[in-house]
């Protein structure tokens, strides 16, 4: 489980290193690393809530697990938004203020920022398989979707660049 979730968060910085000087998947990395604070919400409420929907689940509350599910979902939802318009509208100038070549750098950041906003909107369906007993079957698509993103990268990073790198990743995430 979680070598999957690592293939899929370093895939395309490992091969982008291979194709591009270290400089160009640093800075890769960076709005990858800013694109990833939009689901530090999921993160947050999926860490406070997994073990009352488990709970919930257990005890066959149907009516109180859709509720905390909704709950979380709108939750996660409106503050990854905050933060993904936030990212939006201000990361064009954190990159203008540390690289004077910005604008290579736009693209990609927006798709991998509006990936991880959807990642984040849709990502409790995973928590809610992982707490109520079906960690099988999340596992097996967390590895098929990690398998994906090898792909997908390999087949459009030599290809493409920088842009098919995000968009290679974002495929596999959604």
């Amino acid at each position: 489980l979680a070598i999957s979730l690592l293939v899929m968060q370093y895939t395309d910085v490992l091969m982008l290193g291979h194709i591009l000087d270290t400089s160009s998947v640093w800075v890769y990395k960076v709005i990858a690393s800013l694109a990833y604070l939009v689901i530090i919400p999921y993160a947050i409420i999926n860490m406070i809530l997994s073990p009352k929907i488990s709970e919930l689940y257990r005890s066959s509350n149907k009516k109180a697990l859709q509720h905390s599910i909704l709950i979380s979902w709108k939750l996660i939802s409106y503050s990854a938004t905050g933060i993904a318009v936030v990212l939006l509208l201000v990361g064009p100038y954190i990159l203008w203020i540390f690289w004077s070549e910005f604008l290579v750098w736009v693209i990609p950041m927006y798709i991998l920022i509006c990936n991880q906003y959807i990642n984040a909107i849709t990502a409790t369906n995973g928590a809610y398989m992982n707490t109520t007993g079906k960690e099988k079957i999340f596992a097996v698509a967390l590895i098929v979707v990690a398998l994906i993103n090898i792909c997908t990268n390999y087949i459009l990073i030599p290809m493409y660049g920088l842009e098919w790198a995000a968009i290679a990743t974002s495929i596999s995430l959604v």
